[in-house]
């Protein structure tokens, strides 16, 4: 059975589940830094822009080429485990969040996308999160992956769907930008205290994952 040790990045988790697609040339990957002799020796295209995450090599590897040319991979949000690679979908209902409250046997990998950037999962490549008591999530706004610890996720959930019952935007729920009249209605109903602990809370990177992945 593979250790941990043995999945130094999430893109060879990832392409465990999604298969990878190994190449002729041998070198060390420029997305990971592992050598390979599996690898593909092609330049960046030319809309990459995750030249900060990149690292010294010449090829890409057969693992970080399989998420580079996986759609679900570039343009989904989603979750892998050792065992399954999980695109957030309609159907699939709130794993990100369900992960972040309840985190799968390690090793694993959270990244949540908003705007679909093909290329955000990258910070994440060698940040596999090794324990369920924190996450490591990337995201596709952030330019490193973002450390959720899982009591903290727990503790904080409830003020997200208490808000969220109150039909509350992600987006205004992520700012805590909210209008007057719903000030007004919140201090007249008597659960104002639910938005003064939001705004306390816009701006940490934490909230915002946490806002994106709810449901």
């Amino acid at each position: 059975m593979e250790t941990t040790t043995t999945i130094p990045t999430v893109s060879r988790l990832v392409a465990r589940q999604i298969g990878a697609l190994p190449g002729l040339d041998a070198g060390r990957c420029y997305l990971c830094g592992t050598d390979t002799d599996a690898g593909h020796r092609r330049a960046p295209s030319s809309s990459f822009t995750a030249y900060a995450d990149c690292v010294a090599g010449d090829v890409l590897c057969e693992h970080c080429f399989a998420c580079l040319s996986h759609w679900d991979c570039r343009g989904r949000s989603w979750l892998v485990t050792r065992d399954a690679f999980v695109p957030q979908t309609q159907e699939s209902g709130p794993i990100l969040r369900d992960a972040l409250l309840d985190p799968p046997a390690p090793p694993y990998a959270l990244y949540v996308t908003r705007g679909r950037q093909k290329q955000g999962w990258i910070s994440l490549n060698r940040v596999v999160s090794p324990s369920r008591a924190a996450a490591m999530v990337g995201t596709d706004w952030t330019d490193r992956p973002v450390r959720i610890a899982v009591a903290w996720a727990r503790q904080t959930d409830p003020l997200i769907r208490r808000l969220r019952a109150r039909k509350a935007p992600k987006a205004v729920l992520r700012e805590g930008a909210f209008s007057p009249a719903t000030w007004s209605r919140a201090i007249s109903e008597g659960w104002d205290a639910d938005l003064w602990a939001a705004t306390r809370l816009a701006g940490d990177p934490r909230w915002e994952v946490l806002c994106e992945v709810c449901e």
